[in-house]
């Protein structure tokens, strides 16, 4: 499975990479921005298995990645999880409408991250775990979670 990780800030990619290289046959490429995640994507044909984006990034924000990539019929059903600190009910609800397929707020842990993955495709596997204060919402449609850590 190939995950693009999408994120302006190098230590979350770091996380992100570091969790994901613990899966089995998961190979995981970084992208600081929207326009570099386009270009990464071009490069590899379109192949790509699932899109970790966050919201807040220069020249691109994981919104608008979003929507260029839902708005192109042979793309938009590639899974995006949002990952981001944007807890705003207001954006939340924009990135829904854009087409993400889960929204994960920062920061989290290792065993939301990986619910968070697995929700969206079954090729990851669930790992147990989890505190009392950890919570998982879906939006009734068994796709779409808003992951919370409280």
């Amino acid at each position: 499975m190939r995950v693009l990780v999408v994120d302006d800030s190098q230590a979350m990619r770091r996380v992100e990479r570091e969790v994901l290289s613990e899966l089995k046959d998961v190979e995981v490429i970084e992208a600081e921005d929207g326009v570099s995640a386009i270009y990464k994507m071009r490069d590899l044909d379109f192949q790509v298995d699932l899109i970790l984006a966050d919201w807040v990034m220069p020249r691109m924000d994981g919104l608008s990645l979003v929507k260029q990539l839902k708005s192109h019929p042979s793309l938009n059903c590639i899974p995006i999880l949002m990952v981001t600190s944007c807890s705003d009910e207001a954006r939340m609800r924009q990135a829904w409408s854009a087409g993400v397929d889960g929204y994960l707020l920062k920061p989290f842990t290792k065993e939301i991250f990986l619910q968070a993955l697995f929700s969206l495709t079954a090729e990851v596997p669930l790992q147990a775990g989890g505190g009392e204060e950890e919570q998982a919402k879906g939006d009734g449609d068994g796709k779409s979670f808003l992951y919370e850590v409280g």
